[in-house]
């Protein structure tokens, strides 16, 4: 008989080479941009592989961001610069909540083209990423991220708490 995997109530920041996630997640107001994170130190090279043998990734999100401030909600993140590749579990779950305002949330965020890359030169994020891409020798990213079979995403986006100032009222 398997065993069970352990029940992890806190996020994850996965940080060294090779390293394999069988831990299940369920993440109450996480704070973290995502519930578990591939960091960029977690490979050294395209050869490297992060393995994620969880069966369900859970995460509540209800801080949010503000009028200047986008908050990220993602099951997993995969950072940018992180060179190798990701192996997902077949059957793998995933389900997010963003009860907050002003969220991006998705439930597998591959970071690759900075499209934000100098504000100064340009607030245009297409001409950003383009000028990345060509800089990247026309491709996006090294990363790659395979999805198992039977994986499935869920995302409950709210409409946030009502703050005063918000509402106007007849």
């Amino acid at each position: 008989m398997p065993a069970e995997a352990a029940v992890q109530s806190e996020p994850l920041v996965v940080t060294k080479t090779g390293q394999t996630v069988t831990d299940d997640f369920d993440v109450k107001n996480c704070t973290n941009p995502a519930v578990l994170e591939i960091g960029s130190t977690a490979a050294t090279d395209t050869d490297d592989v992060t393995a994620v043998d969880s069966k369900n990734i859970t995460g509540t999100f209800t801080l949010g961001g503000d009028e200047n401030h986008v908050a990220e909600a993602n099951g997993i993140w995969v950072q940018d610069k992180y060179p190798g590749k990701v192996d997902l579990a077949d059957g793998l779950q995933i389900t997010l909540t963003s009860d907050g305002n002003n969220y991006n949330t998705t439930g597998i965020y591959l970071e690759g083209v900075d499209t934000n890359k100098d504000p100064k030169e340009s607030h245009d994020e297409s001409k950003n990423a383009n000028v990345e891409f060509q800089a990247n020798g026309n491709k996006i990213s090294d990363t790659r991220v395979e999805v198992g079979n039977h994986t499935s995403i869920t995302v409950n986006a709210g409409l946030g708490k009502i703050r005063p100032g918000n509402v106007s009222l007849p």
